[in-house]
Parts: C-alpha cells; sequence; structure tokens
C-alpha cells in the first residue's frame, strides 16, 4: 500500500446531516432543531392515524382511536421524542 492509499478524506458531518439535506439551519453539536422535529412529529402522526383509520377495527384501532384526545398527544409527544 502506497502513502495515497492510506489517506482518507476529511470528516464531512454535514453532508450526512438531515437538517442540512433540508435546507434548516441546524443547531450546534448534537442538538437537534425544534420545529423541524416537531414538523416530523406531526407527520408520522398523521400517517400512523391514517393507517389506523384505514384498517378495520381491532383492539390495536380502538385503543388508538376510542380513548380521546389525550392519546392523539400521547402519541406525537413520543414520535416528538424519537
Amino acid at each position: 500500500m502506497n502513502q495515497s492509499e492510506t489517506k482518507k478524506s476529511p470528516l464531512r458531518y454535514y453532508a450526512m446531516d438531515i437538517e442540512y439535506r433540508l435546507g434548516v439551519t441546524s443547531s450546534t453539536g448534537t442538538s437537534c432543531n425544534a420545529w423541524l422535529s416537531g414538523l416530523i412529529a406531526l407527520v408520522l402522526t398523521v400517517i400512523l392515524y391514517a393507517i389506523v383509520s384505514a384498517v378495520p377495527s381491532n383492539f390495536f384501532s380502538m385503543m388508538l382511536l376510542d380513548r380521546g384526545p389525550t392519546q392523539h398527544a400521547a402519541v406525537f409527544l413520543v414520535f416528538g421524542v424519537l
């Protein structure tokens, strides 16, 4: 192996950053953009409830749909934490 084969390119963390790819200003360090996280959580919540509403009645769909607004907020907050 010669010297040119062992030399690696510099690490470019911003090229893999999802916030950078979406054109959103990213936070410093390991923190994330709260607005983007909230938007992603909202989209995932809507997708989950759309799928659950489309399937026939079963225990999982009744658990999510028939328990009032608290369950909707809990699902949104769980996706927000992820």
